[in-house]
């Protein structure tokens, strides 16, 4: 029979390192609204992970008519919101949901006239508001904006203004634009795809091009805060500007579409960076190669949405599609060795899947029997490392030889424990129903005490186990 139950809280700093393939199927499926918003490409789309619905704002058509509608959509229905202010008409501007302050911003774009705008919008599911800075992020366009959900920060990189392309790297804290100087950061370009990688915990950029040049681009590069690195990619997309990138909560990134000047133009490929290697990802017959479309990762659902963008000089497209298979799927494993105690050597397991919304259980068994004790469960953010000591870490030097330390330790305040009894115990984890925790993976280990297992700290060790987030 097991013993009491131990409540372990959501850790705030969740996110994910390692997450495994997902087995499913990827498919395209064409939505069939009864409204939807005019045909458009240029136009700014984000998932506000608070309301479970995608953000559509702005855009133009292939006439150049600007817009300055906001949408939403919630998986079955667009919604225009009929809002007392919102930003300019504009096209090419960028947008981020901030995970920490639970909004959306948006910043610059292009006016129709071509004017360069620099002004910075928040939207709170109610309502939009200008913010007046006192460092505002210069005017730009066709910039990438990303949330960094490691640090807390939405990050930009590039983007065009009356003198060409730049190669700036700015973060905002929702206070301010702050410039981040970097040594090597990547050569000035616009219209790229961006995202950030819960797996890596880095900001990810590829392709675009460069006013002067007309070339398509074909290199990746991460951000990790401090500076841009390079990834030495084995394979590769072929160049191309406005494709569009998004983390789905598995594996990594996912590239779609985008605009060549050399055949076919139009792209309608998706791709994959796994490691240092995109991987072509086939899918079921899907949306027409496009460039400027709207893209996004609805974690609420596990699927990513596209919507509308241009395929030539005639063509603006207002097309719903939705991208299924592409989404993260529960799982957990042991791994590593406890070191014996009184009752033999303990042992955890996954008693269920780590499904998003539900409760995941952790059992215990040969805990002490000899009275009820406390042990101490936790959960940390890797296996290989804690700091800069290399992980399993033998604690030998705590007076526990031969026992070994699994996944690092969280922060202060992070551990929690529970009674044992008859050698059993069971933790239990709410997993938050929110698509930050999307993919994530943590590691879980316990202290045991034990008077009688025979060394200095009078304590063991379970094994290690290893759970990824998902549906």
């Amino acid at each position: 029979m097991l013993g009491p139950s131990c409540e372990v809280h959501a850790i705030g700093a969740l996110v994910a390192l390692t997450v495994a393939a997902t087995g499913q199927t990827t498919v395209w499926r064409q939505m069939a609204p009864s409204v939807a918003p005019a045909q458009r490409q240029r136009h700014a789309m984000t998932f506000d992970y608070v309301r479970g619905v995608t953000i559509l704002h702005g855009g133009n058509d292939w006439l150049f008519t600007f817009f300055d509608d906001t949408w939403e959509w919630n998986g079955v229905a667009w919604t225009m919101r009929q809002l007392p202010t919102a930003p300019s008409p504009r096209a090419g501007a960028g947008m981020s949901f901030d995970g920490l302050r639970m909004r959306v911003v948006l910043h610059g774009g292009v006016a129709q006239f071509g004017a360069f705008l620099g002004d910075t919008w928040e939207y709170d599911g109610t309502a939009w508001s200008v913010r007046t800075l006192a460092q505002p992020l210069a005017p730009r366009a066709d910039h990438g904006m990303v949330f960094d959900l490691h640090r807390n920060r939405i990050v930009v990189f590039g983007g065009c203004n009356a003198t060409g392309a730049t190669d700036e790297t700015w973060e905002y804290d929702g206070a301010n634009w702050t410039q981040k100087v970097t040594v090597t950061p990547p050569p000035a370009r616009y219209a790229h795809g961006m995202a950030f990688e819960n797996n890596s915990g880095k900001t990810v950029i590829f392709g675009g091009t460069s006013i002067g040049i007309f070339q398509s681009l074909a290199d990746t590069w991460q951000w990790d805060g401090n500076a841009w690195t390079q990834v030495q990619t084995t394979t590769t997309p072929p160049g191309r500007s406005d494709g569009r990138l998004v983390f789905p909560g598995s594996r990594g990134v996912l590239l779609f579409g985008g605009v060549s000047i050399t055949a076919p133009f139009f792209y309608q490929d998706l791709w994959q960076l796994q490691g240092s290697n995109w991987v072509a990802i086939p899918a079921a017959a899907g949306p027409s190669g496009r460039g400027k479309a709207g893209f996004v990762f609805d974690g609420n659902r596990s699927v990513c949405v596209l919507f509308g963008g241009g395929a030539g000089s005639q063509a603006s497209l207002s097309d719903t599609w939705e991208l299924s298979g592409v989404g993260a799927t529960a799982w957990a494993s042991a791994y590593g060795l406890g070191c014996p105690g009184s009752n033999g050597v303990p042992v955890i397991a996954a008693g269920n899947r780590p499904v998003m919304g539900s409760s995941f259980q952790i059992d215990g068994s040969n805990m002490p029997t000899y009275a009820s004790q406390l042990a101490i469960g936790y959960f940390g953010l890797s296996r290989q490392s804690w700091g800069p000591i290399p992980l399993p870490f033998d604690l030998a030097m705590f007076g526990m030889p031969g026992c070994l330390m699994h996944a690092s330790p969280p922060p202060p305040g992070e551990i929690h424990g529970t009674m044992t009894n008859n050698g059993s115990c069971r933790w239990v984890y709410n997993v938050p129903l929110h698509s930050v925790f999307l993919g994530a993976s943590v590691f879980f280990q316990a202290l045991v005490p034990d008077s009688q297992a025979g060394n200095t700290l009078g304590a063991t060790v379970t094994n290690g186990l290893e759970a990824s987030i998902g549906w």
